[in-house]
């Protein structure tokens, strides 16, 4: 039980440093075109808004692991 909470922990840990350093890799880009006038202001919006979208999606695989988990135990307590 104990070392599936500190496996659930390492992988919700590598899930959070995805989230910011996609988040900063694309956000940051954005900027900097923005600042160079390559992107217009709606379009650097749209970039943040998709890169936050993203960063949602990809925390919610963590909801997937969890249950893989409870499965597993289901299954071996039958």
């Amino acid at each position: 039980m104990l070392s599936e909470l500190v496996g659930l922990s390492k992988k919700t840990m590598n899930i959070i440093k995805q989230n910011f350093i996609a988040t900063f890799a694309i956000n940051g880009i954005a900027i900097l075109f923005g600042a160079l006038g390559i992107f217009s202001p709606i379009v650097g919006a749209a970039i943040h808004n998709a890169a936050t979208i993203g960063v949602v999606i990809n925390s919610a695989r963590i909801l997937w692991v969890g249950r893989e988990t409870n499965e597993s135990q289901i299954l071996r307590s039958a």
